[in-house]
């Protein structure tokens, strides 16, 4: 089993910061046991805070702040890790590790890892927010599964850029065939920016802040978000 994980005091000024809609923050603290959950999204959450599977016991402690809005527990795939940032105390340096999908590395000052919060936060919401249109636009097309629209996501980047794409373009694409371009051509064309309400929305909303997750009180997160 893990040695135990102590909260540093050098992690609050990361709890006080007010957070913007769609977000949840969760703080690690020592756990002496697995967690185990058959909700997905609890499940999801707690890998998250723990970098370990929700049957082990967690090996670090850190702040970490998850992009809840339009995630869907109910579509068959994991919480996307580009939805999370993290940062974490390294006593043995006096810094902190920031981390994200797109950058990682150590930063000397609170003030400064705070700066960088709120810098990468915008960045998060716009590519999993283009993300979530893309998928709602493009999944009903027949053919057109996960790993196409992925593909398109990542060549792309957003739904508008693959209206104005050309079908010629498009099937450059892995897997997009002559068919399938047409078609997404069309439903990006006509993607009326409608998006449905998801759970992470809901879920967002209900969430105790911060989420902790410590030996004295391990309450199911089913318990925050059953609204």
């Amino acid at each position: 089993m893990a040695a135990p994980i102590s909260y540093a005091d050098e992690l609050d000024p990361f709890l006080a910061l007010e957070l913007p809609s769609g977000w949840v923050r969760g703080l690690l603290e020592p756990l002496s046991g697995p967690f185990q959950s058959d909700d997905p999204l609890e499940s999801a959450l707690f890998e998250a805070l723990t970098g370990s599977k929700p049957d082990s016991t967690p090996t670090s402690n850190a702040v970490i702040f998850t992009y809840l809005a339009g995630y869907d527990p109910g579509i068959d795939r994991p919480m996307d890790s580009e939805r999370q940032l993290v940062i974490e105390y390294a006593a043995e340096q006096d810094a902190f590790g920031v981390r994200a999908a797109f950058d990682e590395g150590l930063i000397e000052t609170a003030p400064d890892a705070r700066d960088w919060l709120e810098r990468a936060m915008p960045r998060v919401e716009r590519e999993m927010d283009h993300r979530r249109r893309s998928w709602v636009a493009l999944s009903d097309i027949h053919g057109l599964g996960q790993q196409e629209i992925g593909n398109l996501y990542g060549e792309y980047e957003s739904l508008d850029a693959v209206a104005s794409a050309t079908e010629a373009e498009l099937t450059d694409i892995p897997y997009v065939t002559d068919d399938l371009a047409s078609e997404v051509v069309e439903a990006a064309e006509q993607f009326d920016g409608t998006v449905p309400d998801a759970h992470g929305d809901r879920a967002a909303d209900c969430a105790d802040d911060p989420l902790v997750v410590d030996t004295s009180d391990l309450r199911p997160f089913s318990d925050l978000f059953e609204n």
